[in-house]
């Protein structure tokens, strides 16, 4: 074949892109092929992908900022267990336990240390104000294990509406509770990683949302070790950025005692 029989046949190629272009039709891109999402394939997702996930431990920073003045920051150890089971011990500025928090997601144990240096302890049953008082968090001990693992607990769930994003490979999926709260997740199709979460009230106020980072892959299965937070409580709005410094993800398991203290 000639040189000048490939040219033409370039030009017209070319001429008929440049005819698309001026008559305005779209030279669009193929995307990739996404098999079909429904409720049911979800939550056994969601399912399948927590059975995967059973513990997350280290030490980690939080720090918290609000909109004309910082909250704090803290060091943090903690102990992140499925199913509901955690432990989170809060450093003073000399590095020494100031307030520890354990529960099995039923009973809270809590040893803290006054100005004095005297260290009072407490029980009670999980109430969903524990982690407010020590991070500036709104979660109760059962949904920071979920954040912190990258899951969600189906029980009692029911799938509200689903929006795919194709061109991301990402999809959108509503849950509503039996108290009718709202969560709302951001998933990766290939993957099933959960890239953001977040949580609205009955009366659908946002309480938190969450957009994770930093993901390392252990075994086949990719964790955050970073998580950005942004709160909204009444009149408040503020920042929580928590980052794991030295973390192991599914590596040998606690045992109970590690949720219990001791009374003193």
């Amino acid at each position: 074949m000639s040189s000048c029989v490939l040219y033409k046949g370039f030009a017209r190629v070319l001429g008929l892109v440049l005819i698309l272009i001026v008559s305005g039709c779209p030279l669009t891109m193929p995307i990739k092929k996404i098999a079909p999402i429904n409720p049911e394939i979800i939550l056994k997702n969601f399912n399948d992908e927590a059975k995967k996930r059973y513990q997350i431990s280290g030490t980690f920073s939080a720090n918290a900022t609000g909109i004309k003045r910082v909250l704090g920051s803290v060091n943090l150890d903690i102990v992140a267990q499925a199913p509901t089971s955690l432990y989170v011990s809060v450093r003073s500025f000399f590095n020494q336990p100031s307030r520890v928090i354990a529960t099995d997601g039923i009973l809270v144990h809590c040893l803290e240390t006054d100005e004095s240096g005297t260290p009072k302890y407490f029980k009670h049953p999980v109430n969903g104000k524990e982690i407010a008082e020590i991070i500036s968090l709104p979660l109760t001990p059962s949904e920071v294990v979920q954040v912190m693992l990258g899951v969600v607990d189906t029980k009692n769930l029911t799938v509200e509406n689903i929006d795919m994003d194709y061109r991301e490979e990402n999809y959108l999926v509503k849950l509503r509770d039996k108290k009718k709260k709202i969560i709302e997740l951001t998933v990766r199709v290939s993957d099933n990683v959960i890239l953001s979460r977040m949580q609205q009230d009955a009366n659908g106020n946002e309480i938190f949302s969450i957009n994770y980072a930093d993901f390392t892959a252990v075994k086949g299965i990719n964790w955050a070790h970073r998580w950005n937070f942004t709160v909204k409580l009444k009149n408040k709005s503020y920042g929580v950025i928590i980052k794991g410094e030295s973390v192991d993800f599914n590596g040998k398991l606690f045992d109970k005692d590690t949720f219990y203290i001791e009374p003193i």
